[in-house]
């Protein structure tokens, strides 16, 4: 456990030089591209709609499932 524990600690003075090194390089990169919150709002609706489609087609299953056992049953 002793010998986890030290390489743990090693690592993490080890990562601190190369993040503080990562931050300022950051500062050079170019700004990302932003979408319009036009497109956002679609993608929600279309996620939302997706999603409630999907439990709709799990319930008429269900529901299918459950008539034709009775019929057979």
């Amino acid at each position: 456990m002793k010998a986890i524990w030290n390489v743990v600690i090693a690592l993490c003075f080890t990562a601190l030089p190369l993040l503080g090194r990562a931050s300022e390089q950051a500062g050079n990169l170019a700004p990302e591209p932003t979408v319009s919150v036009v497109w956002v709002g679609v993608f929600v609706a279309l996620f939302v709609g997706l999603c409630v489609w999907f439990v709709i087609a799990m319930f008429r299953a269900e529901r299918k499932n459950k008539t034709v056992e009775n019929k057979v049953g």
